[in-house]
């Protein structure tokens, strides 16, 4: 089973200013196991002001995006490998079949 739920965490007051954390939590468990694997990350701050305005400020995430990034350079750099490869095993039967003695 998997799950994707979005909860705010225990708000916290700061000078008049109510701030509450917000949190994503991707959930995967095997039903009938006790087995299971949860990743949680920050997403969100919510800021309340004394006045009542509300502001949500996101959270980058600069550690998943450096993960994205490296993710997307392996498979670039393993298509290229296979290019260059088949390029290469293309090059070498084209040369030798040429060359049979009779």
């Amino acid at each position: 089973m998997l799950k994707f739920q979005s909860q705010a965490g225990n708000p916290v007051m700061v000078s008049n200013t109510k701030i509450t954390p917000i949190s994503q939590a991707f959930t995967i468990h095997w039903p009938g196991r006790p087995v299971g694997f949860t990743w949680n990350r920050p997403t969100a701050i919510q800021v309340q002001y004394e006045d009542g305005t509300e502001q949500v400020l996101p959270v980058r995430d600069v550690w998943r995006l450096v993960q994205i990034a490296l993710a997307g350079f392996a498979v670039v750099g393993m298509g290229l490998l296979w290019l260059a490869k088949k390029k290469t095993s293309q090059g070498s039967d084209s040369s030798s079949g040429g060359n049979h003695a009779g």
